[in-house]
């Protein structure tokens, strides 16, 4: 496996963003599909972030401080079951 470089990894980034955005116009918003194309969003984003030493967990909770993380409010809004 080949290393992947940091310019690189932004660019793959960035292209998943692009198929996101195309696909969300040509295609409407199929559930599916735009689930597949999120996680491969998500997918370079922590690579990039492991590439560049940033903690994306820590970087969420200093964004992001107390917000509930089913639907982000600060106080929870929401009723969903919470895990911990």
């Amino acid at each position: 496996m080949r290393k992947i470089k940091t310019e690189e990894n932004l660019q793959l980034f960035c292209d998943w963003a692009r198929n996101l955005a195309n696909f969300m116009k040509l295609i409407g918003r199929m559930i599916g599909g735009i689930a597949e194309e999120l996680a491969d969003i998500i997918a370079w984003a922590a690579s990039f972030a492991n590439l560049e030493g940033i903690d994306l967990e820590e970087a969420m909770i200093k964004k992001y401080p107390g917000a509930c993380y089913y639907c982000n409010s600060v106080p929870c809004r929401c009723k969903q079951q919470k895990l911990f």
